[in-house]
């Protein structure tokens, strides 16, 4: 697992990310500055940048947990694009918040997760990003399941690559 706020921000001319102090499960997030109703491409979009290291190739579940938060588009909603190296893995939305019940769990538990999978095709370090489209993502961590993964309220305690 990573925490959002250790990971390396790469600007864009349209957006960055920001700290945000005493936020989320873990007490730290980062907030996609973009301007209100931007729409972007992963090239374009401002990333969070994680070095990871696998030991085994294969295709792993992520889980990206987000605060709960209001699209300013509720025709886009809120976005970000999952990348390996540089390559488009995935393109991720929060779901719409018409369905009011999913909304007040998600409120309650302080966190909304969006999961894929991510296709390693060798072992060794790579470069994982994370990568805001739309305004409004605030992202709490990274959990990538290498295998064993037991289900807990705060995640796996935070590792770093070697």
């Amino acid at each position: 697992a990573m925490n959002a706020s250790e990971a390396k921000v790469k600007s864009t001319p349209n957006g960055s990310w920001h700290k945000v102090a005493a936020h989320g499960r873990t007490g730290q997030a980062m907030s996609a500055a973009l301007p209100p109703y931007s729409s972007l491409t992963h090239q374009q979009a401002p990333a969070l940048e994680f070095p990871v290291f696998f030991t085994s190739t294969g295709e792993f579940p992520l889980t990206l947990q987000l605060s709960p938060s209001l699209p300013f588009d509720e025709a886009t909603g809120i976005k970000v694009a999952v990348t390996l190296d540089g390559e488009h893995v995935a393109t991720l939305a929060l779901p719409s918040q018409k369905d009011k019940q999913a909304w007040a769990q998600g409120v309650m538990d302080n966190v909304k997760e969006l999961t894929t999978t991510l296709p390693v095709t060798k072992a060794g370090r790579h470069r994982l990003a994370v990568k805001a489209l739309t305004p409004g993502a605030v992202l709490q961590r990274v959990i990538v399941d290498t295998g064993n993964l037991k289900p807990s309220y705060l995640g796996p305690p935070q590792r770093r690559a070697p």
